[in-house]
């Protein structure tokens, strides 16, 4: 409600004091409303989860533009989202790689907007937050119930789906006793010269947080005298050379990968070791457009993906949470008796940059010839 506090009348007060302390009061209860109820009703956002529904189903429409799922499974990805909210359609916009986010950025900061859900390259966040783009912050958690893991400090941000990585070898050419089980078995003598490490070094990056660095800089140094094939992406591209059997081994890959093309080709000769430690990371990091035009059916998308029921959405592209053991990645991990190294928003993207400098230094590669 607005109320022009200036030019306010007292029709119904006959003492001119009176009129004055009215004045004064109403001033004064605009100016002690709580921050932040204030910055997210002007914003055009509802204040609980039932007003936020309202108003989405109002709009009738979000534009989100992410890099998962692929075209292929977007029906079956929001199906859950569809059905707990009839009448809102979502448009889906694959948007993959850094470039792409800058040109939304460069389009955002111009005025021109086309989305109301951004997935942001973890990369492009300070970015993003120094243009001043994304609305918030948003209560995630009370709002939807979400784990606090999931929630950026600044409460911009919510992530939602896991990068999860593992090892990955060729069952026609591995016997079952040379198996690796572990990340120090790539550094076995039996590999030198034959298994594959890409030089990305996702892998390794997020294994930093629980190693430290001269535990991981060992590591890389003693993984780099066990001469591995290097190949740029160590992702799609080297687990077929897997599956080809032009090489045994893969030594740090997405999980996601893997189970997506074993669930094409149950019969691939492709075989999945879970470590000891395994690494996982955000996936999703979704920010609301501040202008969009549909922005609480932006907020209401994001908080159910981030959600424990919306994160299940993950599972039909491999992405889940790796703490949901009821599905593949979370099955396989509870099963190896593993450790879930998960790295999050404290981890951030300055961070990575300055441990993959370390890395590559060790390997021997310039920073930058890698696009992450």
């Amino acid at each position: 409600m607005h109320h022009d506090i200036a030019g306010a009348q007292c029709p119904t007060v006959n003492s001119p004091m009176k009129c004055v302390w009215t004045s004064i009061l109403l001033l004064s209860a605009v100016l002690i409303a709580p921050a932040w109820s204030f910055a997210q009703t002007s914003g055009g956002f509802g204040n609980t989860l039932s007003e936020i529904v309202a108003l989405a189903k109002k709009e009738g429409k979000v534009r989100v533009c992410s890099s998962s799922p692929d075209e292929r499974d977007v029906d079956k990805f929001f199906a859950e989202f569809r059905k707990k909210y009839p009448g809102i359609t979502v448009e889906y916009t694959r948007c993959r790689g850094t470039e792409s986010r800058e040109r939304i950025l460069t389009e955002l900061i111009a005025g021109q907007i086309e989305y109301d859900l951004l997935h942001v390259s973890d990369e492009l966040i300070p970015k993003y937050r120094k243009a001043g783009v994304l609305a918030g912050p948003f209560e995630w958690s009370r709002l939807f119930g979400i784990n606090p893991i999931y929630v950026s400090p600044d409460r911009h941000l919510v992530g939602a789906g896991s990068s999860v990585y593992a090892i990955l070898y060729n069952p026609k050419l591995v016997a079952q006793e040379k198996i690796p089980r572990d990340w120090g078995d790539c550094l076995d003598a039996y590999w030198r010269g034959k298994f594959l490490v890409g030089t990305r070094a996702n892998v390794f990056i997020s294994l930093y947080p629980a190693w430290g660095k001269e535990k991981l800089l060992d590591y890389v140094r003693r993984l780099a005298a066990n001469k591995p094939i290097w190949v740029r992406e160590g992702g799609t591209e080297a687990m077929n050379g897997v599956i080809a059997g032009e090489h045994p081994m893969l030594c740090g890959a997405y999980l996601s990968s893997a189970l997506r093309s074993l669930s094409r080709d149950p019969r691939a000769p492709l075989g999945i070791s879970i470590p000891r430690e395994v690494p996982a990371n955000l996936f999703a990091t979704f920010g609301i457009v501040k202008n969009g035009r549909y922005r609480n059916a932006a907020l209401l998308l994001a908080g159910y993906l981030a959600s424990d029921e919306g994160q299940k959405s993950y599972r039909s592209v491999f992405r889940e949470s790796p703490y949901d053991e009821g599905s593949e990645t979370g099955r396989r991990i509870k099963e190896a008796g593993s450790k879930i190294i998960f790295t999050g928003w404290d981890f951030t993207a300055e961070k990575e940059d300055e441990v993959l400098r370390w890395i590559l230094q060790i390997w021997g590669f310039p920073m930058g010839q890698e696009s992450r």
